[in-house]
């Protein structure tokens, strides 16, 4: 999910009353919710990069079980450094922060899970992708459902205030003149934008605050059940509409549509073609025309294999490719459909271009930029 979500959640479990655990709690559960993330850093080091590493060892089981430590140690050094000796000595204070630490590290694989992007649970022993296919990467209801506490309770200032409203105003953008957002949904939104301030214009109590904050995290709960239970079923549809046309699909990815829980796209890769369905309910129909996919399979072997696309191929799930002919000798278009139009260009889009040999050009002798 984005730094927002994995933020507002490490705070709303704080104001379930988990905060007042142990000083530095609320902290502690807000970097522990963001921490897995370290691997961004990867993005600066060019696209390939990123493709390899992120969502991968700092999303993986020996992350888990190291970076609450790491933390909780760097929040005991600062207190040592304040000189806070009575908080070093107590030892439930420390088991208090570890056991907080574990748990908003934990949260963050789990909803980076459930999108189509995929997390690397078992780095660095196992580099298998796992997907939930339920919630788009962006998902503004689960910002709605994890801020609203996290709003009420920070409030006081002016400046938290101005900073509240610069954000509500701008997700509320964001949903406003989204692509393909139902009118619903934006009603819906503004409807829930408006009961937190309401909240906050009530200014709730330490009690009633951890009241919201528990009611919330359970209806974000079902929210993220209630949407699993969706794609499951729109997989089953599209899979049983698929086998009645004789069109068993090799792979199928479910994406869910920003916004609209009722309706999911369906790419579907048979052994001849990609196949595009749009899910509504239970009912699959057609989206867009299919795509043959190609047969050039020397080629597209030489592309894949290129080292500047290593970690792009390790990320890919349901290719496409366009051979073309090339005075040097192929560019091998490779489209990764979850997230690119069969004929687009942009985020999962890349040209490995070949000579006559199959052997894959230089990158300073490529004209522009990766991705193109």
């Amino acid at each position: 999910m984005d730094p927002l979500a994995h933020t507002l959640v490490g705070a709303a479990l704080g104001e379930t009353g988990l905060k007042r655990l142990a000083p530095s709690a609320g902290f502690v559960l807000v970097v522990a919710a963001n921490l897995p993330d370290l691997d961004a850093v990867a993005t600066l080091f060019g696209p390939d990069v990123s493709f390899a590493l992120r969502r991968g060892w700092t999303h993986g089981v020996l992350a888990m079980g190291l970076l609450p430590l790491l933390l909780v140690g760097a929040v005991l050094w600062r207190d040592a450094r304040r000189g806070d000796d009575a908080r070093l000595r107590d030892p439930r204070h420390r088991r208090r922060l570890l056991d907080l630490a574990y748990l908003g590290v934990l949260s963050h694989p789990f909803l980076d899970w459930l999108n189509t992007y995929g997390v690397r649970l078992l780095m660095p022993f196992d580099g298998t992708w796992f997907y939930g296919d339920a919630l788009v990467v962006v998902d503004p209801w689960m910002w709605l459902l994890a801020g609203a506490s996290a709003v009420a309770a920070h409030v006081a200032s002016t400046r938290a205030r101005v900073a509240w409203a610069a954000l509500g105003l701008g997700t509320s953008s964001l949903v406003w003149i989204g692509p393909g957002v139902p009118g619903w949904s934006r009603i819906a939104w503004l409807a829930g934008i408006a009961a937190i301030v309401g909240l906050c214009g009530v200014r709730p109590g330490p009690r009633a605050l951890a009241r919201v904050a528990q009611g919330t995290l359970v209806a974000l709960a079902l929210y993220v059940a209630a949407m699993l239970g969706l794609s499951r079923a729109a997989r089953t549809a599209a899979a049983q509409w698929l086998g009645e046309r004789e069109s068993g699909a090799e792979v199928l990815v479910v994406n869910p549509l920003p916004a609209d829980p009722s309706r999911r796209d369906v790419v579907a890769a048979t052994s001849d073609a990609h196949l595009f369905l749009r899910v509504r309910g239970l009912s699959p129909s057609t989206l867009r025309p299919p795509v043959e996919r190609a047969r050039d399979a020397a080629v597209i072997r030489a592309a894949l294999d290129a080292p500047q696309i290593a970690g792009f191929r390790g990320w890919l799930r349901v290719p496409s490719f366009e051979v073309r002919v090339a005075p040097e000798g192929y560019a091998v278009t490779i489209r990764e459909l979850r997230y690119a139009a069969p004929d687009g260009v942009g985020f999962g889009v890349t040209t490995v271009h070949l000579d006559r040999e199959l052997r894959p050009l230089a990158a300073e002798r490529v004209p522009g930029p990766y991705g193109r």
